[in-house]
């Protein structure tokens, strides 16, 4: 039985690599984490924006999320607190977020056919700042 929902489409999944839980973003701007175990929501955090797309790092220690806007947010996997926020990485939606082996890289992709490749150990030592290691390519 389920006892809080989404209000909006859900956007994304992700299953955390060794626990038995996987999160859940929306349109609603709100990202939820449940326990496949007891089906209980065991976290919750609002995006600040519309959510397309989620991944977790390999170790589950980070979550990724694209938004509507063209933004990224890079969330703690435990405390689901955020860590770092590019509002501009994108001049549409992003469409896909993933983890390069051992978690060093997050290859990101929108609709204006770019990919951007964050350095993610980097981005969340420092928190929110400058881009760093950040190259587009595309057409």
């Amino acid at each position: 039985r389920v006892l809080q929902a989404h209000r909006d489409a859900v956007g994304g999944l992700t299953c955390h690599p060794k626990a038995p839980s996987f999160v859940s973003v929306s349109a609603d701007g709100t990202l939820l984490r449940f326990d496949t175990v007891t089906r209980a929501m065991t976290g919750s955090a609002k995006l600040l924006g519309s959510a397309a797309c989620a991944a977790s790092s390999e170790d589950g220690t980070l979550v990724a999320i694209g938004l509507g806007d063209g933004g990224v947010v890079l969330l703690h996997g435990e405390s689901l607190r955020e860590l770092w926020r590019d509002e501009s990485a994108r001049t549409g939606q992003i469409t896909d977020v993933k983890f390069a082996p051992g978690g060093r890289l997050l290859a990101v992709a929108g609709t204006d056919s770019f990919i951007d490749i964050f350095d993610v150990k980097q981005l969340a030592a420092l928190g929110e700042s400058e881009a760093v290691g950040v190259r587009r390519s595309g057409r």
